[in-house]
């Protein structure tokens, strides 16, 4: 029987806008719409773990949002696709929004409001009994603090832990002890590593450097040029294929919940980050963080 994937991260209302190009400081222009969309780091990672998984395998949200309007669009598509919802507590603060303006290329600007987010805790996982084959998938745009009490607990009860290190936070060796995959993007890597010691520009040889010298197992996702694994001593390049991209947003989300899916299945690590690849390349081929 597949592992159970639980996924302790941020729920956020998206209000997303596209735009001819993106602006520069002290500018205003002119959006082409305007959409309010499911999203989050985590609930989009949950959505995608939940389309990955077996259906002998369960997906728990685990996270915080407010008692006001933007909850119930925040969390649909989550309760539309079956995830378990039942440790997603209610709080007095706003649900977590996202500003997201898309342009013409895909590419896109982010600023995030925590809200709820803020407030979710380690303690709403205590009463999770992980068992061996489950996976734990956290990101940081939770209480880093949290976070980590949730990496200890679940180590500690024999799950998982797959860490996605974004947004980029210059994380420490004893913050990154019980992390068994970190997944990270070429900024992330690299402000990692920094923290580290390892001077490199270079993203490829920042992931190589923590993944041999902490032995931490280190999945660098490239975007279009698809990802490197480093585990170890093997190191693998895998590539994305082509795709008409519409919208990257959501895209890197898209490849951590097929990663744990896929992890907590038992398939073997490089075949895990070959499908999230592909997944992650499909998510670009849409509009928004969740495909609805």
């Amino acid at each position: 029987m597949a592992g159970r994937i639980i996924v302790f991260g941020s729920i956020n209302l998206d209000i997303v806008t596209t735009v001819a190009r993106r602006p520069v400081a002290g500018e205003t222009i002119a959006g082409e719409n305007c959409l309010l969309l499911p999203g989050g780091k985590g609930a989009n990672q949950a959505l995608a773990a939940q389309s990955a998984a077996r259906k002998d395998q369960e997906v728990h949200m685990i996270g915080a949002v407010g008692r006001d309007a933007f909850a119930p669009i925040a969390l649909s598509n989550l309760n539309k696709s079956g995830v378990d919802l039942t440790r997603v507590v209610e709080t007095d603060a706003i649900t977590g929004t996202a500003i997201i303006m898309v342009d013409a290329d895909g590419e896109n600007i982010i600023v995030i409001n925590a809200g709820a987010n803020a407030l979710a805790s380690a303690d709403q996982i205590k009463n999770v009994s992980f068992k061996v084959g489950d996976v734990l998938l956290t990101q940081q745009e939770l209480t880093l603090e949290e976070v980590l009490v949730a990496h200890k607990r679940a180590r500690l009860s024999g799950g998982i832990v797959v860490h996605n290190a974004a947004p980029a936070y210059p994380l420490s060796q004893s913050q990154l002890a019980n992390i068994d995959y970190l997944i990270v993007n070429e900024t992330e890597v690299l402000a990692i590593a920094d923290a580290h010691g390892f001077q490199s520009s270079d993203p490829e040889m920042a992931a190589k450097s923590l993944s041999q010298t902490l032995s931490l197992n280190t999945v660098l996702t490239l975007g279009a040029d698809g990802a490197i694994m480093c585990f170890g001593e093997e190191i693998d390049h895998v590539s994305a294929p082509e795709v008409d991209v519409k919208d990257t947003t959501g895209a890197g989300d898209v490849f951590c919940g097929t990663f744990a899916a896929q992890i907590a299945q038992g398939t073997a690590p490089r075949q895990a980050v070959k499908l999230s690849v592909e997944a992650a390349s499909a998510a670009c081929t849409w509009f928004g963080a969740q495909q609805t």
